[in-house]
């Protein structure tokens, strides 16, 4: 068995340049890797057939999943008719903005890999999983990138320092194309990403916040209120230190004086989100571990 940690992420930095003619959005955007984590095992199946099962009885495991279609696609692409067994134990939220559907499928397609003998090329994936999602190209480098276009072209950017995060999960969840709806009247890509890189790179953990920016934060009023009294009831209790993550529903806290856990869980339970989640950066270094059992 091959078993994967299927990070989340967060985006530190998130921008949308306009809408480009096959219907996406063009954007740009720092994802940062953090350590909570699905995890994708896999075995392989002498039938010849790919299955799923999953712990979050809601997830489709047919082939809308895209874990499933992932290894689909892979065994296409290889010319293979073998099966796969996939199992994904779920812990990030689904329509959180942290991008648990995509790491599950990036983490797929390295299992596949692994189970059925194929080197993990990472043109060949990265190629595979430009179709999957705008998320999922990134999920095989992991650590922190910017990523642009509609999120497959991904650069490995140097963060200095460590970052802890605390990570504020509602019972809610936040449709993307709905958010990428309401955004369609603003005038896009005011805000430039090259401070917020110059912040990371010298390791500058204030610049980090103030230069961290969210468009989708514009909208959140006509597409679900809880979402604009949570984010503004605890960026009124932190300072301001508190982020959407991508179109939401999660949101970011970054840790620090004054702003410890105890205070955030307590925010937030408030607020209507009782569930919170400590975490830390993942470097590009540790990020997607292989553990053969």
């Amino acid at each position: 068995m091959v078993s994967i940690a299927a990070r989340a992420k967060v985006n530190l930095f998130l921008e949308i340049v306009g809408r480009r003619a096959d219907g996406y959005h063009d954007i740009v955007s720092v994802f940062q890797e953090v350590t909570l984590a699905d995890e994708v095992r896999a075995l392989p199946a002498e039938d010849g057939v790919i299955t799923c099962t999953c712990t979050d009885p809601e997830l489709p495991v047919g082939e809308e999943n895209l874990a499933v279609r992932a290894v689909s696609r892979l065994a296409e692409e290889a010319g293979l008719n073998r099966g796969i067994c996939l199992h994904l134990e779920k812990r990030i939220p689904v329509g959180s903005g942290l991008g648990g559907g995509s790491s599950d499928a990036a983490a797929s397609l390295r299992a596949a890999c692994q189970v059925w003998g194929l080197p993990e090329e990472r043109e060949v994936l990265a190629r595979i999983a430009a179709e999957l999602g705008s998320d999922v190209p990134f999920f095989l480098w992991g650590g922190t990138c910017l990523c642009e276009g509609r999120g497959e072209r991904v650069t490995p950017v140097d963060r200095q320092g460590e970052l802890d995060l605390m990570l504020v999960l509602p019972p809610w969840g936040i449709s993307t194309v709905a958010a990428y709806h309401a955004v369609a009247g603003q005038r896009l890509g005011t805000r430039m990403v090259e401070p917020y890189l110059a912040a990371l790179s010298c390791g500058d953990g204030q610049k980090i916040w103030e230069e961290s920016y969210n468009r989708f934060e514009t909208v959140m009023g006509s597409l679900e209120p809880r979402q604009v009294q949570l984010l503004g009831g605890l960026q009124e209790g932190l300072g301001g230190y508190a982020r959407l993550s991508g179109s939401g529903s999660s949101v970011w806290c970054l840790l620090g004086q004054g702003r410890e856990t105890d205070r955030i869980e307590s925010l937030a339970r408030g607020l209507g989100a009782p569930r919170v989640v400590s975490v830390r950066a993942v470097s590009a270094r540790q990020a997607g571990s292989v553990a053969p059992d």
